[in-house]
C-alpha cells in the first residue's frame, strides 16, 4: 500500500511477480523462487488436490497472492471457499493450523520450511502453484528505481554476499 500511495519508492518484502502485481508495480530482478503450498496439521484434513479443497477451511491473509491463486482456481472449481482475515501475518496462520484453530492455509514454501523448525506437525498437503518469482517491487513508473535496484543486485549477486545471506537463513533447511 505504501507504494501506491506515494508513500515508500520501493518494497524489500518476499513479493511474488503476478499478473495483478505487474499491472501496478515495476520488479527488480528475481532473486528466489518460492512454491505457494497447502499447509495442515499432521493428523488433521489430508485434501491431496484441488478438488478435495471443497470443505476445508482455509484462511489467508487479505489481498495476498494467494488469494489472486485461489480467484482463479475458483472459475474451475466454484465450490471452493476460503476466509480472508487482514489482522494477521502468514506466520500467526501457519501458528493456529498447529495449534488446531483452522484447517489449513496457503503459505510460500519457504516460509513453510524455516516455520516447521517451530511447528513440526505443520505438514504440506501439496503444492497450489508451480515456482513464482520473489523480487522486490517499485513504484510503476520510476524507472530510474528500478535500474538502480538492478545494478545493486547485480553487484550484491557477483560479490557473493547475497548466496551468503541465502546460506544463512536457509542452509539449515535440509538438515532439519
Amino acid at each position: 500500500d505504501g507504494i501506491k500511495n506515494g508513500k515508500a519508492d520501493f518494497s524489500a518484502a518476499g513479493l511474488t511477480h503476478t499478473i495483478e502485481r505487474k499491472k501496478e508495480f515495476l520488479f527488480g530482478p528475481t532473486y528466489q523462487n518460492v512454491t505457494q503450498q497447502l499447509v495442515c496439521r499432521r493428523g488433521g484434513k489430508r485434501p491431496k488436490k484441488i478438488e478435495d479443497l471443497v470443505g476445508i477451511e482455509i484462511i489467508v491473509p487479505t489481498d495476498s497472492s494467494y488469494v489472486e491463486h485461489l480467484n482463479k482456481i475458483k472459475m474451475s472449481y466454484p465450490d471452493i471457499q476460503w476466509k480472508e482475515v487482514s489482522d494477521t501475518n502468514t506466520e500467526t496462520l501457519l501458528e493456529q493450523v498447529w495449534e488446531k484453530k483452522i484447517d489449513c492455509t496457503i503459505e510460500y514454501s519457504k516460509i513453510v520450511d524455516i516455520n516447521r523448525r517451530y511447528f513440526p506437525e505443520l505438514t504440506v498437503r501439496f503444492d497450489i502453484t508451480v515456482p513464482e518469482s520473489l523480487a522486490w517491487v517499485v513504484r510503476k513508473k520510476d524507472t530510474g528505481m528500478q535500474t538502480l535496484i538492478n545494478d545493486w543486485f547485480s553487484e550484491y549477486k557477483d560479490s557473493g554476499k547475497l548466496e551468503e545471506v541465502m546460506h544463512r537463513y536457509y542452509g539449515y533447511i535440509e538438515d532439519f
